[in-house]
């Protein structure tokens, strides 16, 4: 797989899209925390993170409490804190539904969310290559094993399109549906709807 950018340079290219539309992103996330502290947090875990996560996880990490829907990232994606990613990982451990004999194994953890869907990130993946990411869904693990390999895509490909959404007015300021005072929040744009699975070339993502 073709690797375009790097995951600094993915997020420098994002943020340069908030600033294009007045997206207010710095307000709807959290500040990652140290290179350090990410270190110590995932040793215990036996994972050794590659740099593309820490460099994610060091950008934003988790959204604040008044964060509801309209303050995700573009296609409803949300970073969970690196405590999150780990409890996470250990809960389906323990439920084995993490298995080295099954597609999703214990050297994944989850790095994306969006509602129940997680994109979970191979810690393995080569040095040379962008680190990949697997959407699961959450209600149903063992229903998405036979889409992941070809659902599979580089994590920098998923934060390039959160961009693109921006640019190409897929993800803007519209007045929420389920609202009755006309409140206008970031939402999908209703009138483009989402980017298709042949444009995205992955299925799952928004």
């Amino acid at each position: 797989m073709a690797v375009s950018q790097t995951m600094a340079d993915a997020l420098a290219d994002l943020e340069a899209a908030f600033a294009e539309v007045d997206h207010p992103w710095a307000s709807y996330t959290t500040p990652g925390p140290s290179v350090e502290q990410i270190r110590n947090e995932i040793e215990p875990t036996g994972l050794i993170l590659p740099d593309e996560l820490v460099e994610l996880w060091s950008w934003r990490s988790g959204h604040p409490p008044e964060a509801a829907d309209g303050w995700a990232l573009p296609g409803r994606f949300r970073i969970p804190t690196l405590a999150d990613a780990i409890h996470q990982r250990s809960e389906l451990i323990s439920a084995e539904t993490l298995d080295d004999d099954w597609y999703m194994k214990t050297s994944w953890i989850p790095a994306l969310r969006r509602e129940t869907m997680e994109f979970w990130a191979h810690t393995e993946t080569e040095k040379t290559g962008s680190v990949l990411v697997t959407p699961v869904d959450l209600w149903d693990p063992s229903g998405c094993e036979h889409e992941a390999p070809q659902c599979t895509v580089a994590i920098t490909t998923v934060v390039s399109d959160m961009a693109r959404m921006l640019r190409e007015g897929y993800w803007g300021l519209y007045n929420n549906p389920h609202s009755e005072d006309s409140v206008t929040i970031w939402m999908r744009n209703p009138q483009v709807g989402d980017l298709t699975d042949q444009e995205l070339g992955y299925r799952w993502a928004y």
